[in-house]
């Protein structure tokens, strides 16, 4: 006899037993499909999970970002050479141009640009950096070539 087979056998001698046990437990059994049904409706699907994760990731990366470009903009998420403010336009200069050595460093680190901020927040932003619009950074590039260009001619 298998285990079904055994099963049915046991219910159809005891089918009144088993009925009044229900009866007696009905509260129990109330509260356990109650709690599994709320169980069932918190649990999110995984693309659910995945897209709250990256949304609340997003938005720490932009709090990190801004916090960094208004700590370095003097108070204000702003160039500090020719004011401007959108964000989107904005990053953090290395103000004695170690940047690319500074990058190596950081690249060990799993992570995009964000980690910089990351960085910065930890260390308590340190002194060294400050808040560039993308122009103001590719004209403090250009005139830093031009000097070393015009060093290494006179040499």
């Amino acid at each position: 006899m298998n285990r079904t087979e055994y099963n049915k056998q046991y219910y159809l001698k005891n089918k009144d037993k088993q009925i009044k046990y229900r009866h007696e437990h009905r509260d129990v059994y109330k509260e356990y499909y109650r709690r599994a049904k709320e169980v069932r409706k918190l649990r999110y699907s995984y693309e659910e999970i995945r897209e709250q994760e990256n949304r609340a990731k997003s938005k720490y990366r932009a709090k990190l970002k801004l916090g960094s470009l208004t700590h370095y903009g003097k108070g204000a998420c702003a160039c500090v050479i020719c004011g401007e403010a959108r964000i989107d336009c904005l990053s953090i200069d290395h103000i004695n141009d170690d940047g690319a050595k500074h990058r190596r460093e950081l690249k060990k680190q799993k992570g995009g640009s964000w980690v910089i901020y990351a960085w910065l927040k930890r260390n308590n932003y340190p002194e060294g950096y400050q808040t560039l619009c993308m122009n103001c950074q590719t004209i403090k590039e250009a005139t830093r070539r031009r000097r070393e260009n015009q060093k290494g001619q006179r040499n």
